[in-house]
């Protein structure tokens, strides 16, 4: 019993070294349907200021600030960059400010201190101290489609949630309400809708 009893603690034991030698932070992707910011890193990549595995996407949040962070603080690579690019670079910054360390800096603040900040532009709530840091931001959306035979328009809206807990937990959430309405088959309750990511409402 006592021989079982050791053999287990040492294979316990090397296991929880094995994983703890293996663990990495958590990280949160972003979606490939941000276009604006995955050709930002693609244009960054073909001026050879950062490296890119194009194969592997979508890329995680803290790696994109950490990129970003690398081109904007190496001045000469900096200004190698055309006008457009470098504010681009600043403007993507402050939306990855969290994965960064830090409250993102709004154009218009409603309130902020230490660990909180609530912003009308853009419209988001953060939250961080030395555990804990969360975004909340208002999802509102709408595609409209017209032609002669008549109009289809799409609606959402929602929020979305990014959340690091610690150096090893990420949480994303988010949550929208779609409708159609309109003219067109496709607003209709017998047909799906060809958008990804939510069920047909009407």
């Amino acid at each position: 019993m006592q021989k079982a009893r050791k053999s287990f603690l040492f294979w316990t034991f090397n296991i929880a070294i094995t994983l703890g030698v293996h663990l990495t932070a958590a990280d949160l992707p972003r979606h490939t349907s941000y276009y604006r910011l995955y050709s930002l890193i693609d244009e960054l990549a073909s001026y050879g200021l950062i490296d890119v595995n194009s194969a592997v996407k979508p890329y995680g949040s803290r790696w994109m600030q950490q990129q970003l962070h690398a081109v904007a603080t190496h001045t000469e690579k900096f200004q190698v960059l055309p006008q457009r690019l470098r504010r681009e670079v600043e403007y993507q910054l402050e939306e990855f400010a969290l994965e960064g360390g830090r409250l993102p800096e709004s154009k218009l603040v409603l309130g902020k201190n230490a660990h909180n900040s609530i912003a009308l532009w853009p419209p988001e709530y953060n939250y961080r101290d030395s555990v804990f840091q969360a975004s909340i931001r208002p999802i509102l959306g709408m595609h409209l489609t017209m032609n002669d035979r008549g109009s289809i328009d799409q609606r959402w809206f929602g929020a979305s949630l990014h959340s690091y807990i610690g150096k090893y937990v990420a949480l994303y959430g988010s949550l929208r309400d779609i409708s159609h309405t309109g003219d067109g088959l496709l607003s209709r309750p017998g047909y799906l809708n060809n958008e990804p990511g939510f069920e047909y409402t009407q």
